[in-house]
């Protein structure tokens, strides 16, 4: 007797079958004659935002703040650089609301192909560690209080 599971049985209509297409890629190609690889932030015509010549400007710009996709990879990148997002550029972080809102910040930076996925997630990484602090914080404070309460009550108690 097999211990294999059945294969699927495909039936029209079935999500087997209804199978999405592979992500678009830029149609660009590199100077190794290999094709850019990247599949988000896709112009009407195809290219990315590194590649399209009627994004140049915005390409530069974002070059020009640090965001070196394409560029600076974590292997071939210079020992000390950093890719950074300017102070005026990010969202506050001061409660579980702002959490939020950056995590929705750092989904769209990252897709439109402003931030670079090495960024994003250390990004997404601190605000993680962000959360949990708040957390922890509030866990402790709550436990403060019940132990407060606690003894109030085994002290009217005697």
């Amino acid at each position: 007797m097999s211990h294999q599971p059945d294969p699927p049985r495909l039936r029209a209509g079935s999500p087997l079958v209804d199978v999405p297409p592979a992500p678009s890629r830029c149609r660009a190609v590199k100077t190794d004659g290999a094709q850019c690889e990247l599949t988000t932030a896709l112009s009407a015509e195809g290219f990315c935002l590194w590649h399209d010549p009627l994004r140049t400007p915005e390409a530069q710009a974002a070059r020009a703040r640090g965001n070196l996709q394409g560029n600076a990879s974590p292997t071939r990148g210079k020992a000390g650089s950093y890719r950074t997002v300017p102070d005026a550029e990010m969202p506050p972080l001061e409660d579980m609301d702002h959490a939020v809102a950056a995590s929705a910040w750092v989904f769209r930076m990252t897709g439109n192909g402003t931030i670079d996925p090495v960024t994003s997630r250390e990004l997404n990484r601190s605000i993680g560690t962000f959360k949990d602090a708040l957390s922890k914080r509030d866990l402790l404070r709550r436990i403060r209080e019940l132990e407060r309460q606690l003894k109030a009550y085994a002290t009217a108690r005697r």
